[in-house]
């Protein structure tokens, strides 16, 4: 296969800000996005783009057009340099082209539109398009199909995971400690919501990873998106009580059945009640009045994701570049860092790393 091998069919492009897709283009965006089950994450929603254009001035829709019209669409941020990078760059879990069935066109072509040298994908669908040329690793993504099991969901994780089994146990105790459960599970409450990314926050020093929300655009996205409820994408705040003490509570984003869990937290005071599980599965309990079939974790192998879902699939990280020793001195990189990620001391220096560096691995969201 020849890199970025030039295809001959004719495509323009022209690049507008997420709020210009309105009328036709917004009716072709929604129409395309049911030919593949990974379209239908709310980060591919419309709403979600224009809310993210909001509060970035550099987020843009490339709009590709061949002789029959309108061909597809891709989400991007301009990037540093001369790279894109994908709309609300790290922090979406799920990218990609947006197109009509019979539209072709290369990947040399989707740079021109872009109009930069490359473009990096942390956790792309690749329908329509084979990223395998570009592709430095296949990300897992998990996601529970409470539909999908005889019995209710809860049953079902209580049934298959000694863990679930046990966190009955720790809910009695939560209760009789603090008092009764309680989800709200859309809260409207703004104050709550700042209450939330308090302890987000305190998370993220806590474990010295990358305060996220440390970024104002970040703080401003949060804000539109539980805003923006009337909307078919929108921010749902939901919190667990226990008694009158907020012990957890999750950000997520949700679009008509799927509901995708982005931001949990709780109370550290709490921990020993493991109260992020108990929140979990009081969503999952309410999830089927509230309209929500399936809860999407995203991609990230952490243990909890494997613990409390029931399907998987596969998204693609890596780089389309004009370059092939750009592409493979990033690729290197890349291996590097995995290979450092899995030093069996790392976990002791990343304090220290973390106070000389405070805004290590922070570029990718700026």
């Amino acid at each position: 296969m020849t890199y970025l091998e030039r295809d001959s069919r004719r495509i323009r492009g022209e690049r507008m800000e997420p709020k210009a897709v309105a009328g036709e283009l917004e009716v072709l965006w929604n129409a395309w996005r049911k030919q593949h089950p990974m379209f239908s994450s709310p980060f591919l929603s419309i709403d979600f783009a224009k809310a993210v254009g909001a509060v970035r001035p550099d987020a843009r829709i490339a709009v590709f057009h061949d002789d029959r019209g309108v061909a597809g669409f891709l989400g991007f941020q301009q990037g540093v340099g001369r790279t894109a990078v994908p709309l609300a760059a790290g922090y979406n879990d799920v990218h990609g082209v947006l197109k009509r069935a019979d539209a072709v066109f290369g990947y040399r072509q989707v740079l021109e539109v872009l109009g930069r040298e490359s473009f990096k994908f942390h956790a792309m669908v690749d329908e329509g398009l084979d990223l395998s040329p570009f592709t430095f690793k296949r990300r897992q993504t998990f996601m529970a199909d409470l539909q999908g099991v005889d019995q209710g969901y809860v049953d079902y994780l209580e049934q298959s995971s000694k863990t679930i089994f046990k966190q009955r146990k720790k809910t009695r105790k939560l209760i009789k400690d603090l008092g009764p459960l309680r989800l709200e599970l859309a809260c409207r409450d703004p104050q709550v919501l700042e209450r939330v990314i308090e302890l987000k926050r305190a998370q993220y020093q806590r474990t010295h990873i990358f305060d996220l929300l440390s970024l104002e655009w970040v703080q401003q996205l949060w804000r539109r998106l539980h805003a923006q409820h009337e909307l078919a994408c929108h921010g749902l705040l939901s919190v667990l009580y226990a008694g009158d003490q907020l012990v957890a509570a999750h950000f997520g984003l949700r679009e008509k059945n799927c509901l995708h869990y982005w931001f949990p937290v709780y109370d550290l005071a709490f921990q020993q009640y493991s109260p992020g599980t108990a929140l979990f599965l009081e969503i999952c309990k309410q999830a089927a009045n509230a309209g929500i079939g399936t809860i999407d974790f995203g991609y990230g192998e952490q243990p909890y994701k494997r613990k409390l879902t029931n399907e998987s699939s596969t998204l693609a990280y890596g780089r389309i570049d004009g370059s092939r020793a750009r592409w493979w001195s990033d690729r290197c990189q890349y291996w590097l860092r995995r290979q450092g990620a899995r030093l069996p001391w790392k976990e002791a220096i990343k304090p220290w790393v973390r106070q000389l560096l405070p805004n290590l691995d922070g570029r990718p969201f700026r």
